[in-house]
């Protein structure tokens, strides 16, 4: 029985990202606190984490959420990525490597190792930066948000996947916002762009057409404007007309 094109795409996505992970932990070392390559750290188990859940690998999708966690403290800031937590990133690629394998069939993974290396993650992204004094910083520019009509046609082979369509639902609400309009039918609205919720289809998109269409699109602020105050009521005054002189 020949594997179904869905599996291979999923496998084929997970090592490409684990390959990623790594590249990035090399050049790390080279270039350590470079924002763009602890940008790819964050994107690669993020998109992990999604693309395992969709594929309904909940070892995976568990596991890999810690690591985007901590990842996304040092992305934001409040923490830095230390030789202590780059290792620690390391042994997750690849625990996530042996789930993957123990998943096609191969030897089961030892969840005391999985278990070590989030104990581990949580000691090394616990706190972070003392309290910075309040600073004058610049309003954030306007963020361009984009309305894609999101329209996915099963194939013939799609009956024989094991798809959480809710579990598409919540990646694809992690871009931004999500509305189904039909079964495979959503309204997106994200400035993540057409490519990330292409990511969320991707181990399933061969066994089916998917179709992005882009739609409207407006620019949002961080925070919604405050309400307008009510305007003060205004009293008209009627003009007194002067009275006229007494008559001598």
């Amino acid at each position: 029985m020949s594997t179904p094109s869905y599996v291979t795409t999923f496998v084929h996505e997970v090592e490409e990202l684990l390959e990623r992970v790594e590249a990035a932990i090399l050049a790390l070392e080279s270039t350590p606190g470079d924002a763009e390559l602890i940008n790819q750290l964050f994107r690669a188990f993020h998109t992990l984490k999604g693309s395992a859940g969709v594929a309904g690998v909940s070892s995976i999708a568990a596991f890999t959420h810690h690591v985007e966690t901590a990842m996304d403290r040092v992305r934001s800031g409040a923490i830095t990525l230390t030789p202590a937590l780059v290792s620690a990133v390391l042994g997750s690629k690849d625990y996530v490597a042996a789930l993957l394998e123990a998943e096609l069939g191969g030897p089961p993974c030892d969840a005391t190792v999985g278990e070590r290396i989030v104990a581990q993650l949580a000691q090394l992204t616990a706190g972070g930066e003392a309290a910075r004094p309040a600073e004058a910083t610049p309003a954030a520019a306007p963020e361009l948000r984009i309305d894609y009509l999101v329209a996915f046609q099963p194939g013939a082979d799609f009956a024989t996947i094991d798809v959480d369509r809710d579990a598409i639902v919540a990646a694809l609400g992690e871009l931004g916002a999500c509305q189904v309009l039909a079964e495979w039918s959503f309204l997106v609205t994200t400035s993540r762009g057409s490519d990330a919720i292409r990511d969320v289809f991707i181990f399933i998109e061969g066994a089916g057409k998917l179709s992005i269409d882009r739609g409207l699109s407006e620019f949002m602020d961080d925070e919604p404007a405050p309400a307008p105050e009510p305007a003060a009521a205004v009293i008209a005054t009627a003009p007194v007309a002067s009275e006229p002189a007494a008559r001598r």
